[in-house]
């Protein structure tokens, strides 16, 4: 081992176990508190050079033998659209306009500063005709996006039927999940029965009670609208296709009123009866950045939804044995959005962004000549490139936004601290996994 970088290594401990993991590798192991401890400190004079020579040498050599039959990660990539014939997921935005103003929204009351358009039936028709017909035989995920989607309901059902029908004329080679995320405000009982027949995942917005709710998610008038989200989540139980998820948005209003993360996850899962509730940090908006709110929420007994289905990623990502330079597969065979005039972006996070323009149907085809020049942009996220996360222990694990890090004009001290914090996290969330690991182990040694 030619010496250890800032990169090379994490360890991390609580009162139950340690845990090492080491990147290159992709891989982590277990010990002991007090060894991780010893060799925490060990690690940071290692780095700051106040070990001697042969206790350098000792160190490498240690780490080495740790993870000796382990092979290193081999470099893994998204293959651009030009070069697949199937996608990931289409995001296809049913209207880039909304029936509300939420106060934080990043789509800048869901219109994304372009012009206010709704995709009508036959035009859906034709841009997937376009897409299917002459590029693409698969997609695995087709969500369904807005602005608000359900401004549109006859362009949500024609869009499932050109699914179901050409899955079942084997011109795609299968059905696609359905997803959709809406503020549930318009759903009435015909689009909860087209939902339900299509098994529609669908993910409703709810930032918690009234007196919370209702002075964020307003509409245009500035009223609130937890009623009218209500209705449609209530419809939507009865129809036999219940909410997969609710998603909040904390925020500096949430903790005035002392409400923490876990108030709102409990809250509403009481309230509707749904189980998975997604409480995610009110971020860098553009909108009303007094709103963003940027707090910790692992707990110690890592016993809530978000923190599960982190774990759950996390430990896809270990197992994946590959490391991915790209933060996303946005713009490549990941993810592509497509917007009612008939442009295509990476994903919604980039749509208005002219210089992100992937392709445009020009009445018969989608012309991808811009498309090289995304790509080269792009790259200006890819983490082997980007300051911020070549040097990174968590790079392979790290969740950022390609769109984040490319648009958002952020302080560096902002972007230093949300780094920080994606790097906590990733420690907790490797402590919970390596618990998780130890808690198997002992049920099989007693098998």
């Amino acid at each position: 081992m030619p010496g250890l970088k800032c990169d090379s290594l994490m360890i991390a401990h609580d009162e139950e176990i340690g845990v090492v993991y080491y990147p290159a590798k992709g891989a982590i192991s277990t010990t002991t508190p007090r060894h991780a401890q010893v060799m925490e400190q060990m690690w940071r004079d290692y780095l700051d050079d106040k070990l001697s020579e042969t206790d350098r040498k000792g160190f490498e050599d240690y780490v080495e033998q740790s993870f000796v039959d382990k092979p290193d990660l081999p470099m893994m990539k998204y293959t651009n659209l030009l070069e697949t014939r199937t996608l990931g997921r289409l995001e296809i935005l049913v209207a880039n306009k909304c029936n509300l103003n939420c106060r934080y929204c990043y789509a800048h009351g869901g219109d994304y500063d372009c012009e206010a358009q709704v995709l009508t039936p036959e035009l859906a028709k034709k841009y997937l005709h376009a897409l299917f017909d002459e590029r693409y035989i698969s997609v695995d995920v087709v969500m369904l996006f807005g602005g608000e989607p359900t401004i549109a309901p006859d362009t949500i059902r024609t869009i499932c039927e050109f699914f179901e029908q050409y899955s079942s004329l084997g011109l795609i080679e299968k059905m696609p999940i359905f997803t959709m995320v809406t503020n549930g405000t318009l759903i009435d009982e015909a689009l909860a029965q087209t939902l339900k027949k299509y098994d529609v995942r669908v993910t409703v917005s709810v930032d918690g009670p009234p007196e919370i709710n209702d002075q964020l998610r307003v509409d245009k008038a500035g009223n609130g609208t937890f009623a009218r989200g209500e209705r449609g989540i209530r419809l939507l139980q009865e129809a036999g296709n219940p909410p997969r998820m609710i998603e909040a948005t904390y925020t500096t209003l949430h903790k005035e009123l002392g409400y923490s993360k876990d108030d709102i996850r409990q809250h509403l899962q009481r309230y509707f009866g749904v189980e998975h509730i997604l409480v995610a940090n009110c971020e860098t908006n553009g909108y009303d950045d007094s709103l963003v709110c940027l707090v910790e929420d692992i707990q110690s007994d890592y016993d809530n939804d978000s923190v599960r289905m982190e774990l759950l990623q996390l430990r896809h990502k270990l197992l994946r044995k590959s490391f991915c330079d790209q933060p996303c597969g946005a713009g490549y065979d990941g993810t592509v959005a497509l917007i009612p005039n008939g442009e295509l972006y990476p994903c919604h996070r980039f749509v208005g962004e002219s210089q992100y323009l992937l392709s445009r149907f020009d009445g018969r085809c989608f012309e991808f000549s811009y498309y090289p020049g995304v790509l080269t942009r792009l790259t200006d996220a890819h983490k082997l490139k980007n300051l911020q996360c070549k040097d990174c222990w968590a790079k392979a694990l790290c969740s950022a936004c390609p769109a984040g890090m490319l648009l958002e004009k952020i302080t560096k001290e902002a972007d230093e601290h949300t780094c920080k914090m994606e790097r906590e996290r990733n420690k907790k969330l490797l402590l919970a996994l390596a618990n998780e690991i130890q808690k198997n182990e002992r049920v099989l040694a007693h098998c």
